[in-house]
C-alpha cells in the first residue's frame, strides 16, 4: 500500500501544473503555486477500513485536528512555510472527493498538489481500547514522493487535557526542521546579485518542554468548561430558517442583551428599539382633554367664549395625545419575536468577540471548546 502510494504520489508531482490565468474573463480552473515549501494541513480523520476500534466522536478528532494545525503553523511560520489557507484546500477536498473526505495516501497527495502544496500533513485518531487513543500523524513529501517524517504515539489516559497536549508535541515535532533562507536580490546596479543561500541561526534555540498539561490555569478544565457552556452566546437559525435568535444559558436574548453581555456599545437608537420608550404616557391626555370638553360642553352649547376655546382646546388635546402615543411610542421587543436592530453580521461578531474574551478569561483555548462539543 505504501510503495503505490509512493508511486502515485511521484506521478501526480511531476505531472505539468497549469499556469495561473490572469485575464478576468478566462474561465479555466488553475492550480495555485506558491514560492517556496507550501504545507496543506489535513483534517484529522478516522480510518474507515480499520476494524476492531472504538468510535471517535468528531468533536475529539475535530479539536485534536485543530491544535494539531495551530502549533505546526507556529513551527512552519517560524521557518518561513507557507500553509495552505484552509479555506482553499477545503475547496480543493470538496472538489477532489465525493463525501469531502480522503481516506487514503493517494487522495491526500492528489488534493494535496491541486491545492498547489509542496508537503502535506496527514493525521489519523484511532481508539483501540477504551480510554486510549492512538494518533498517527504523517509529512509527505509531494514533490520527492516520499515520507519526510512520521509521528505514532499512543495517548494514555485519552482525556481531554492529554489529548490536546500530545496534539501540540506531535504538530511542532512533525514540522520540525530549519528555517528556510531569505531570498534577496538588489537591483542597485544593472548587474545581477546572485542570491547566497544562507539560512539565518537563530538567536535563541527553541526548546519545548511537555511534561503535562497546563496546571496554573485559573479553573480546572472541566469547571472551565461548564462555565463556557453557561456564558457563552450562540446565534441559530428558527425552524422554518425566516429568522434567527441569540442564546445564552438556555435563555433567549434581545439585542440589549447581548450587547449588555458583550460590553459592547449601545447607542441610544438601539436601546429605545429593543427596550422601547414611556410614550405610551401621552395616553394620559385622550382623558384628560375628554374630561376638559365634558365641562365645557354646557357652555358651548349656550354660545359662551369659555365653552368654545375649552371645547376646542379638549379636542385638540385628545387628538394630539393620541397621533403622538401611536406615532412615537416604541414597544420593548420580545426576543421571541426574532427582531433586530443591527444587521446579523454585526451581531455575529459581537457574539463571537464576546465568546473569544470568555474563553480568554477561563483560560480556554478553541482546541479545548471544540473537545467539549461546544460551539466558538
Amino acid at each position: 500500500m505504501l510503495a503505490t502510494a509512493l508511486i502515485a504520489l511521484a506521478t501526480i508531482a511531476q505531472a505539468d501544473v497549469p499556469q495561473v490565468a490572469t485575464s478576468s474573463t478566462s474561465t479555466t480552473s488553475a492550480l495555485r503555486r506558491y514560492v517556496g515549501p507550501a504545507v496543506a494541513l489535513f483534517p484529522s480523520y478516522t480510518p474507515e477500513l480499520v476494524r476492531g476500534m472504538l468510535p471517535i466522536s468528531e468533536a475529539r478528532r475535530a479539536a485534536f485536528g485543530a491544535e494539531l494545525g495551530r502549533a505546526a503553523e507556529e513551527v512552519l511560520d517560524w521557518r518561513r512555510w507557507f500553509v495552505v489557507p484552509s479555506a482553499e484546500l477545503a475547496e480543493a477536498i470538496a472538489d477532489g472527493t465525493a463525501n469531502g473526505e480522503c481516506q487514503d495516501d493517494l487522495c491526500f497527495a492528489e488534493i494535496g498538489v491541486r491545492a498547489g502544496a509542496t508537503h502535506a500533513v496527514v493525521s489519523s485518531l484511532v481508539a483501540p481500547r477504551p480510554n486510549t487513543c492512538r494518533a498517527t500523524v504523517v509529512l509527505y513529501d509531494l514533490l520527492k514522493a516520499e515520507i519526510a517524517s512520521e509521528v505514532d504515539r499512543m495517548i494514555e489516559p485519552c482525556n481531554d487535557d492529554n489529548l490536546l497536549s500530545a496534539a501540540a508535541d506531535i504538530g511542532r515535532t512533525i514540522v520540525d526542521g530549519p528555517r528556510a533562507p531569505v531570498r534577496v536580490t538588489l537591483n542597485l546596479t544593472p548587474r545581477d546579485i546572485p542570491v547566497v543561500d544562507i539560512p539565518d541561526v537563530s538567536d535563541v534555540p527553541r526548546y519545548h518542554v511537555d511534561t503535562s498539561s497546563r496546571t496554573d490555569r485559573v479553573f480546572e478544565l472541566e469547571r472551565a468548561l461548564e462555565i463556557y457552556e453557561e456564558q457563552h452566546m450562540f446565534v441559530f437559525d428558527s425552524d422554518d430558517g425566516d429568522t434567527y435568535y441569540i442564546t445564552r444559558g438556555g435563555r433567549l436574548l434581545s439585542e440589549c442583551d447581548v450587547r449588555r453581555v458583550a460590553s459592547a456599545p449601545r447607542p441610544p437608537h438601539i436601546a429605545e428599539f429593543c427596550d422601547g420608550n414611556d410614550w405610551e404616557w401621552a395616553w394620559l391626555g385622550v382623558p384628560f382633554g375628554g374630561i376638559v370638553m365634558l365641562g365645557s360642553y354646557g357652555d358651548f352649547l349656550d354660545g359662551g367664549f369659555v365653552g368654545v376655546i375649552g371645547m376646542g382646546f379638549g379636542g385638540i388635546m385628545t387628538i394630539a395625545s393620541a397621533a403622538v402615543a401611536i406615532a412615537l411610542n416604541v414597544d420593548k421587543k420580545d426576543p421571541r419575536d426574532g427582531e433586530y436592530y443591527s444587521t446579523r453580521a454585526e451581531i455575529e461578531a459581537i457574539v463571537k468577540e464576546s465568546n473569544a474574551n470568555l474563553r480568554k478569561q477561563l483560560d480556554l483555548t478553541e482546541a479545548e471548546v471544540l473537545v467539549g462539543g461546544m460551539r466558538l
